[in-house]
C-alpha cells in the first residue's frame, strides 16, 4: 500500500486519472482497514486494468490466503487470468483454477478456462482438457457451455 501506483500509459488519459483516483482512495480506505478483503479483490482488479500485473497478483494472493473460502476462490480464480494471459506462468495459472475449483465447483468459467490453458498454451496434445471438462460436468451436470466444450475438444481428438 505504500508503494507507487503504476498504469500503463498506453490507456486513454482520461481513464488513467480515473483509475488512479480509484486506486488512491482503495489505498486510503485500507490503510484504515486492513482486514476489508473486498477492497483488496477490488484493488487486484483496477491494478490489472492497468497493467500493473505484479500489484493485481499481489492483492489477490493477499485475499487467496487470508479470505475465507467465499473470497478466496473468487482470488484464486482472479489470479489465473494474468498468470495465463501476461506473465505466462502456465503453471501458476494451472494451479490457481485448480484452487478455485477445489473451492468452488460450480463456477463453469474455471474448467473452461482451465480447458483453454491446457489447449493453447499449456499441456497441449494431452487429455488434460477434456479430463478438466468431464469434471465440470461431474460438478455441474448437463451444463450447456461445458457439454459444447467437450463436443468441439472431441470433434478436434478425431
Amino acid at each position: 500500500l505504500t508503494g507507487a501506483i503504476t498504469i500503463s500509459t498506453t490507456l486513454d488519459p482520461q481513464a488513467q486519472t480515473i483509475l488512479r483516483q480509484k486506486e488512491e482512495a482503495l489505498i486510503a480506505d485500507l490503510k484504515k482497514d486492513p482486514t476489508r478483503l473486498d477492497l483488496w479483490l477490488k484493488l487486484g482488479v483496477d491494478r490489472k486494468i492497468g497493467s500493473d500485473f505484479t500489484g493485481a497478483i499481489e492483492a489477490w494472493n493477499y485475499v487467496a490466503k487470508a479470505g475465507p473460502t467465499s473470497l478466496s476462490y473468487i482470488a484464486y480464480g482472479n489470479l489465473a487470468d494474468p498468470f495465463m494471459n501476461f506473465v505466462k506462468d502456465y503453471p501458476k495459472s494451472e494451479e490457481s483454477y485448480k484452487a478455485a475449483i477445489a473451492i468452488n465447483p460450480k463456477v463453469v468459467d474455471y474448467y473452461r478456462n482451465l480447458a483453454a490453458l491446457y489447449t493453447s498454451f499449456y499441456k497441449t496434445g494431452t487429455s488434460a482438457a477434456a479430463d478438466i471438462v468431464a469434471q465440470g460436468l461431474q460438478a455441474n451436470p448437463n451444463d450447456p457451455d461445458l457439454l459444447k466444450l467437450q463436443a468441439q475438444l472431441k470433434g478436434s481428438a478425431q
